[in-house]
């Protein structure tokens, strides 16, 4: 993800300061007016100013951005405010070590400057352990993608950085859905995803239908050079295998003939088959994994569960040694007779090293003797099932 510096005033860049900006992934933004716009939008490193146009910091005083003020000598004012950073003119260099041990400290932090919206980086982590957990009273989790397409001519690109900033800042804040979310993160500079859970999602969709309305024909100057969209992906099943970049990307067909896109059942929950006679153990597991996202079967047989495997997919299969009709050893023989490679995990109060080993030599994935913890257990899902 880019970081910005946002200059206000007439400096001229090198090409060695803007090779090592680019280095440092840092972009460099010039601005004639609407900072605090900017500021909200681009959560910069930095900005520079001239020391001439100290007076109009007076709109962002509050802000917490590091400033760098381009000054002819060195100024004694220094120190009114904190953030302030005297740099002379000669001295343009400084600008790019300045900017690094800003970006340094700035990853330390959770939130990007000036902004209660989460980086991508902490943002998709929060999402992404919230999805392994779901608690009890969670009805539903949805990801709103909110993407602006830049229709205007990209041939002055400080105008059309400026329009799509102004006509970001309106939305965000005019419309509360993005206040009611869980979880808000900035994906790229015009990309953003917002973490429901609990939600009506009708009302929702009429609510975002209102919005782009209202956003085309509203106040916002801006609004007819932007395309507006959002994509709304149901999160109901876990997100173990969840590559978010998918979420991100839209395609031409999305973005011409569509405002509202929902993907319901975007996310295949892997499968887990509990064999176990002892329906207090499959009761505790069927609901720890359920809870967790997983589509859990329970039989007490494992003649059952083979029969099932010949018609139908797994991704895991848990089950005790023995069961009424079929052992585990003639189990795991007829799966390999059929070619079916679904992992198996063995959970058994029989300890004897000879029959573990043999086991294992028939194709089981591993042993676990019982009693066990549901926590060695939970590790060895993770590690298989990702």
């Amino acid at each position: 993800m880019k970081d910005y510096i946002l200059f206000l005033c007439e400096c001229d860049i090198d090409e060695r300061t803007a090779e090592e900006l680019h280095k440092e992934n840092i972009e460099c933004l010039f601005l004639k007016n609407e900072i605090l716009e900017a500021i909200k939008l681009f959560s910069p490193l930095a900005l520079v100013v001239d020391e001439l146009k100290l007076n109009l910091l007076e709109v962002i005083k509050e802000n917490k951005t590091p400033i760098i003020v381009l000054a002819k000598n060195d100024n004694e004012k220094q120190s009114e405010r904190e953030n302030f950073n005297f740099v002379r003119i000669n001295d343009i260099w400084e600008i790019v070590n300045l900017a690094k041990l800003i970006k340094l400290s700035a990853y330390f932090s959770i939130y990007s400057f000036n902004s209660n919206i989460f980086r991508k980086d902490i943002g998709e982590n929060i999402l992404l352990r919230s999805l392994q957990n779901k608690p009890l009273g969670i009805k539903n989790r949805y990801l709103l993608i909110t993407k602006f397409f830049d229709q205007g001519s990209t041939e002055f690109q400080e105008k059309k950085y400026r329009e799509l900033y102004s006509s970001i800042n309106h939305l965000f804040s005019t419309y509360n859905y993005f206040i009611k979310a869980f979880l808000t993160y900035r994906v790229d500079i015009s990309t953003f995803a917002s973490f429901y859970t609990n939600l009506d999602l009708d009302n929702f969709i009429k609510n975002l239908k209102k919005t782009i309305s209202t956003y085309y024909n509203g106040d916002c100057f801006y609004a007819h050079n932007i395309n507006l969209k959002f994509k709304i992906i149901d999160l109901k099943n876990n997100a173990n295998k969840v590559n978010l970049e998918d979420f991100y990307y839209f395609n031409q067909d999305e973005i011409f003939n569509k405002d509202i896109l929902v993907e319901s059942d975007r996310m295949e929950s892997s499968r887990i088959l509990l064999i176990d006679e002892d329906n207090i153990i499959t009761n505790i597991l069927k609901y720890r994994y359920t809870n967790k996202g997983y589509d859990v079967i329970v039989f007490n047989d494992l003649l059952d569960a083979y029969n099932f495997l010949n018609e139908n997919k797994a991704d895991l299969v848990i089950t005790e040694l023995y069961t009424k009709s079929m052992n585990a050893d003639d189990f795991l023989i007829k799966l390999k007779e059929q070619e079916i490679d679904t992992p198996v995990i063995i959970l058994s109060g029989q300890k004897n090293e000879s029959l573990v080993n043999k086991i294992l030599n028939l194709g089981a994935v591993d042993y676990i003797s019982k009693p066990f913890s549901p926590i060695e257990l939970d590790a060895r899902l993770e590690k298989m099932l990702g």
